[in-house]
């Protein structure tokens, strides 16, 4: 998981969109079993589950709880990477207290000689300096980078959970587009900004999507 930071492409939701419009249209002009053909050129896992489970004729209220759970279980495993490097950013500079300790200590167990007063200085500032180093510079800056990309990915699985729903309900795709393209909207304003604000979208998810 933790390569996925470093690895990520954010994914269009622009595109997702389009795809869930172009499965809707097929849908509404030749039912629903049609889908069944076109399930194998989706490259996306939430999209194919949802998609198969409408294929076979699911309830709406049963789709959406595999769903719900299938995005929980995902959001759940992404999340560990973000919580771990922000507990690692926010104890390092704790431990670099730590060893600042250290270094008065031997400090002044070392006052009859002042040649090894230096070494016990140099032990607290540099502990001191690479916990904080670390913390500022790695540790906190993963956290936040993956706490974005958990956004962008749950803003994702918002438009294809409501986009099934939409399928299974036999909802049109022009209603379909109306209904989810303002988050598309919102990420090609994020691009001409040069931002990757995601949060106020995020905040107006359903609690169980964005789960």
């Amino acid at each position: 998981m933790t390569q996925d930071i470093f690895a990520f492409e954010p994914p269009s939701l622009q595109r997702r969109l389009d795809q869930i419009t172009n499965m809707a249209r097929t849908a509404r002009r030749e039912g629903v079993l049609a889908l069944d053909r076109h399930i194998d050129d989706v490259d996306d896992e939430l999209l194919e589950f949802g998609l198969e489970m409408a294929v076979d004729g699911m309830g709406e209220d049963e789709i959406a709880g595999m769903l719900d759970q299938r995005i929980a279980e995902m959001k759940g495993k992404r999340q560990l990477v973000a919580d771990f490097f922000t507990q690692a950013g926010t104890y390092a500079p704790a431990f670099g207290m730590i060893g600042t300790l250290i270094g008065l200590i031997q400090m002044l167990n070392n006052l009859d000689d002042p040649s090894k007063i230096g070494s016990g200085m140099a032990t607290a500032l540099v502990t001191t300096f690479y916990g904080a180093l670390l913390a500022n510079l790695a540790f906190l800056p993963l956290g936040d980078r993956a706490r974005k990309q958990n956004e962008l990915r749950g803003k994702a699985h918002y438009i294809t959970r409501e986009g099934i729903l939409a399928i299974a309900r036999g909802d049109s795709p022009r209603m379909i587009e109306q209904r989810l393209g303002f988050l598309a909207e919102d990420e090609v304003e994020g691009e001409d900004a040069g931002t990757e604000s995601t949060e106020d979208a995020t905040d107006a998810q359903p609690a169980a999507a964005a789960a």
